[in-house]
C-alpha cells in the first residue's frame, strides 16, 4: 500500500505517476503486488495545477508473500544404478547449517544450506543392501536423524528376507563441515530391514524398529547412543516397520505393522522397557486396539506424533474397529499417555476417520501451533489422496484433495501454512490453514515419495526422483521457520522423533 504525502504551497497536486520498476500507476494511493522479492526502486512524480513537477525515489525491500515458492538450488546426489527415494526425507542439523539425505544407493550425503556438497559416507560398506527378493532397490528406506551435537544416525538393511549374506547396519557418523567419519557401527543382522522411520534420539538412547530380525533378536531395539551398544530389545511384530515415538515420561510408542496397532512400552525403572502385557484372552493392549475385541487398526509404516499437551496422535489404516470403513480408509486416533495404564487396553480421547488410505507408505500427521492435526493419506480406488485438518478436539475442519497421490507426512511452517509432496505431479504444494485452499505450488521432480522438511530458517528441503536420480531440492517461501509444534515427520527438522 502506497500513500501520497506531497504538498504544494501555491496550488494543488492534480496528477500522480507512480513507477514500480516498469509498471506505472496514476492513482493517488495505489496498491501494488511485486512479482519478486528484494531491493526495488519506487518513484512518485506529482504535477500541480500550474504544471509544476517534482519526483521522489526511494528503495524499498520487498518481502516474500504467501504465494512465493522459489527453487534455491537442487543437486542429484546418488549415481548408483536404480537408486531410489521412497520414504526417506532430508534431515537438518540443529543449527540449520547442514542437510543430510540418503537413498537406496546407500550413501549418506551432507550439503550446506547453500547447496554445497561436502561429503558422502557409504552406509552400505559393511554389506548392507537395499535389494528385495526380486533384485530391485526401488524400495522403501529410512530417514537419517541428527543429534544435538551434530552426530548423524543412519540405518541400512536388506529390504527382504532370504538374501542370505552380509548384514544390515546402524551407523553413527560425525556431521558438519569436518564430518563424514564413522563414530560407530552396529551389524544388526542378516536380512534385517528398516523402512519408513528415522532413528529416535533421546538424551541417552536411540530407538528403532526393525523388520525380519535374525533368530534370537527382537524387533524393537534400544541402543546407547554414545557407544552403539544394544541396551534392550522387545518384540513388536516380525513384519514391523514405521515410526518410533519416545516420550519425555519414558514411555515409547512403536510401530508394529499389520493389524497389531502400535505397541506401548513402559520404562521399568532399570533402564529397560516392558510391553503393556497381553491378557489371557489374547487381547493386546496397544494403541489402535479396541476394548471390545482383539482387533487392532493397522499402522502400516505410519509416523506417530506428540503434542505439547502430552497427547499422542496416530494415523492408522481403518480396519473398522471403531469407525465405519465407508467413512474413510484412514483413521486418526488421539491418546493421552497419562491415562494409559499398564495391563489395561487404552481408550482413545477421540478418533476421526479420513478419506484415502495409508498402507505401507510412510504416512502420518503433523501438528499446527494451535493444536490442529494434519493427516495425509494416499489415493485408493476412486478416492483421491487427501490432506485433512482435524481440530484438537477431534472435529474435522476441512479436506483437501490432491491432484495426484501422496506418500509422506505434511509439514507446517511458522505462519501456519501446510505443505505436502504430490508424488505423481512432482510438486511441493502449499495450503492455507484456514480452509485447505491451495496457496502455491512448485514443480520440482518427476516423482516425490517423501515428506517435506521445513528447516529452522524456513527453507523447505525435499528429495525425490528427477531424471532417474535421487535429487535434493531447497525451496524458499515466506516462512522464517517451522512451526514450534510437532510440525513434520520426526517432529522437528532433525527428525529425532522426540519433543514432548
Amino acid at each position: 500500500q502506497f500513500t501520497d504525502r506531497s504538498t504544494d504551497e501555491d496550488g494543488e497536486v492534480v496528477a500522480w505517476e507512480w513507477k514500480f520498476g516498469t509498471t506505472t500507476s496514476d492513482k493517488q494511493n495505489p496498491e501494488f503486488t511485486f512479482a519478486a522479492q528484494g531491493a526495488t526502486e519506487v518513484s512518485l512524480t506529482v504535477t500541480d495545477n500550474k504544471k509544476g513537477r517534482n519526483t521522489k525515489t526511494v528503495t524499498i525491500d520487498v518481502g516474500r508473500g504467501a504465494i512465493s515458492l522459489d527453487l534455491l538450488w537442487s543437486y542429484p546426489y546418488d549415481d548408483t544404478k536404480d537408486a531410489y527415494v521412497f520414504g526417506t526425507s532430508p534431515a537438518v542439523s540443529p543449527d540449520g547449517e547442514y542437510v543430510y539425505v540418503t537413498s537406496t544407493g546407500y550413501s549418506l550425503v551432507c550439503f550446506t544450506k547453500a547447496g554445497e556438497r561436502l561429503w558422502a559416507f557409504d552406509i552400505g560398506k559393511d554389506g548392507a543392501s537395499a535389494e528385495n527378493n526380486s533384485g530391485s532397490i526401488k524400495v522403501q528406506s529410512p530417514t537419517p536423524s541428527v543429534d544435538e551435537d551434530g552426530t548423524v544416525y543412519a540405518l541400512a538393511g536388506f529390504n527382504e528376507p532370504n538374501k542370505g549374506a552380509g548384514g544390515s547396519a546402524f551407523y553413527a557418523v560425525s556431521g558438519g563441515a569436518g564430518g563424514g567419519s564413522q563414530v560407530w557401527h552396529v551389524n544388526t543382522g542378516v536380512n534385517t530391514s528398516f523402512r519408513l522411520l528415522s532413528p529416535a534420539v533421546t538424551e541417552k538412547y536411540l530407538f528403532i524398529v526393525a523388520r525380519n530380525v535374525p533368530s534370537g533378536h527382537q524387533n524393537f531395539q534400544v541402543y546407547d547412543k554414545s557407544s552403539g551398544d544394544l541396551v534392550d530389545e522387545r518384540h513388536v511384530n516380525g513384519g514391523s516397520y514405521g515410526g518410533v515415538l519416545p516420550l519425555k515420561n519414558g514411555m515409547v510408542i512403536a510401530g508394529t505393522g499389520g493389524s497389531h496397532g502400535m505397541r506401548v512400552f513402559f520404562p521399568d525403572g532399570a533402564g529397560k522397557w516392558k510391553f503393556s502385557c497381553v491378557k489371557s484372552n489374547g487381547r493386546e493392549h496397544n494403541y489402535g486396539g479396541s476394548g471390545k475385541d482383539a482387533t487392532c487398526e493397522a499402522p502400516n509404516g505410519t509416523q506417530p506424533a506428540s503434542g505439547p499437551g502430552g497427547k499422542v496422535y496416530i494415523l492408522f489404516q481403518n480396519q473398522g474397529v471403531r469407525a465405519d470403513k465407508s467413512l474413510g480408509g484412514g483413521v486418526v486416533y488421539c491418546y493421552d499417555p497419562a491415562k494409559t495404564v499398564y495391563g489395561q487396553t487404552p481408550e482413545p480421547d477421540w478418533y476421526c476417520p479420513v478419506k484415502g488410505d495409508c498402507a505401507q507408505s510412510g504416512m502420518g500427521v503433523a501438528l499446527g501451533e494451535d493444536g490442529t492435526v494434519y493427516a495425509a493419506t494416499q489415493k485408493t480406488g476412486s478416492v483421491a489422496a487427501h490432506v485433512t485438518a482435524i481440530s484438537a478436539q477431534g472435529v474435522k475442519r476441512w479436506e483437501h484433495a490432491a491432484d495426484g497421490d501422496i506418500n509422506g507426512v505434511p509439514a507446517v511452517d511458522d505462519q501456519g501454512f501446510v505443505y505436502y509432496n504430490d508424488r505423481t505431479t512432482g510438486k511441493l504444494v502449499k495450503l492455507r490453514p484456514e480452509d485447505g485452499s491451495r496457496v502455491a505450488e512448485i514443480k520440482l521432480a518427476d516423482e516425490l515419495r517423501s515428506s517435506p522438511t521445513i528447516s529452522y530458517d524456513g527453507t523447505i528441503y525435499v528429495n525425490g526422483m528427477k531424471d532417474d536420480k535421487p535429487t535434493v531440492f531447497a525451496v524458499k517461501g515466506a516462512a522464517e521457520g517451522c512451526a514450534a509444534s510437532w510440525s513434520q515427520q520426526g517432529g522437528n527438522p532433525s527428525k529425532t522423533e522426540y519433543m514432548y
